[in-house]
């Protein structure tokens, strides 16, 4: 969930947070936001690197684009 919402690791401090947690699981103990950004990130990132070097080694051909565009407004609206 902090990934995929691209939330801070510090929500799992937050009252509300521990309250839905306490509710959904209340015999989860909480872990310090240092332990999700030193431990299950860390872990998540060579799984997906483990796993997309494996596809990438198996692919016959490869392909990479990029799209760049960039909006030059100087009144920060997309709408006048």
């Amino acid at each position: 969930m902090i990934a995929l919402d691209e939330q801070p690791f510090t929500l799992v401090e937050n009252a509300g947070f521990k309250h839905l947690m306490s509710v959904v699981e209340p015999r989860y103990e909480m872990q310090s936001p240092k332990f999700y950004a030193d431990t299950i990130v860390p872990e998540v990132y060579d799984n997906l690197q483990r796993k997309m070097l494996d596809k990438l080694s198996a692919a016959a051909f490869v392909s990479l684009t990029t799209d760049e565009w960039t909006y030059n407004d100087r009144h920060g609206s997309l709408v006048e």
